[in-house]
């Protein structure tokens, strides 16, 4: 069963702090997560990911935004996945969305329009 919502999620990972945001017009809330990793600002972002899939309702269709065009293309199997890492997370999270019953697309954004960047650059 798919509901007409759809929630829109924007992410972005930081080597030094992590965030989450997730909007939606019926219950709007941000949850921050502690980084993964203190150099690596690819796997902070693929868990800030996973994380915002984990959080989300089931059985609905989400547009998930991110800065990392890499990853976004990654993703969506638009690029080829050459890193371990990313492979390892790249089945996790496409398990996780079947696991929900969820539909996703994965969009880019370019850095300037992610709200989940901004309270990020501002520590």
């Amino acid at each position: 069963m798919r509901y007409i919502l759809t929630l829109d999620i924007y992410v972005d990972g930081s080597p030094t702090r992590g965030i989450v945001i997730v909007y939606s017009k019926e219950c709007p809330r941000i949850l921050h997560f502690d980084p993964v990793s203190r150099v690596d600002p690819f796997m902070n972002e693929l868990e800030a990911i996973y994380k915002a899939l984990y959080h989300a309702p089931d059985n609905i269709d989400i547009d998930l935004y991110s800065d990392n065009l890499i990853i976004v293309n990654q993703l969506s199997l638009k690029y080829k996945i050459r890193s371990p890492l990313v492979r390892e997370y790249f089945f996790l999270i496409h398990d996780l969305i079947k696991k929900k019953n969820v539909r996703v697309n994965f969009r880019y954004i370019p850095r300037e329009q992610n709200i989940a960047g901004y309270p990020i650059e501002k520590r």
